[in-house]
């Protein structure tokens, strides 16, 4: 359903969003590595670089969202993938994604995007030219706080890998869970509407 929605060649879904994160990451990168993760991204994701992908020998750059022109000058020789997330976590600034994914297919760079914030639904990454797309369904596609999942779309070049790393991490969702964001994904269009409704009536007053 969820590859349906994003345009993607594939979806697969994992435990949690934490999960997707993990499991996109390690699926594409190896010791000596070097990415750029957008400052404003969700701190699971910051935390990850700082600890898990450093201790593998994997280095990070964190950069402004709204770098522009300059993030030419972050990018080395062992960069191999630029990471993404807009709206970015709590600050919500809103990426430049074409400008991004087109700097990285001239670099050769994998593009890696949480969508959490925006959903299928406001934004399909895909569409875009960016390979991996994450969210944490826990938010808005379960939607009522009784479960935990994540889910990952991809194109063609990057679905085996991505599925063969969420299973040997063995970030499975139970079968109860999928339910429940089946369940939730009915109701999503008309809940995110609601959500944005209710965010303006509170910014104008």
């Amino acid at each position: 359903a969820i590859a349906n929605i994003d345009d993607a060649y594939t979806a697969v879904a994992t435990a949690s969003g934490t999960a997707a994160i993990v499991a996109s990451l390690l699926a594409v990168l190896k010791t000596g590595d070097h990415i750029l993760m957008t400052d404003s991204a969700y701190g699971v994701s910051r935390n990850l670089s700082k600890n898990l992908l450093n201790n593998m020998g994997i280095t990070t750059t964190f950069y402004n969202p709204n770098i522009g022109d300059n993030i030419n000058d972050l990018i080395t020789n062992n960069t191999k993938l630029i990471f993404m997330e807009s709206p970015g976590s709590l600050t919500f600034e809103i990426q430049n994604i074409p400008f991004l994914v087109d700097i990285a297919k001239k670099n050769n760079l994998i593009t890696v995007i949480d969508n959490t914030w925006a959903t299928s639904l406001f934004l399909k990454p895909i569409n875009y030219g960016v390979d991996i797309s994450i969210q944490s369904a826990t938010k808005y596609i379960v939607g009522h706080s009784d479960a935990m999942l994540g889910v990952i779309t991809t194109n063609k070049k990057y679905a085996k890998s991505i599925r063969e790393s969420a299973h040997n991490l063995g970030s499975c969702p139970g079968p109860e869970d999928i339910y429940l964001g089946t369940r939730g994904l009915k109701t999503l269009s008309i809940r995110i509407k609601k959500h944005q409704e209710n965010a303006i009536k509170i910014i104008e007053w």
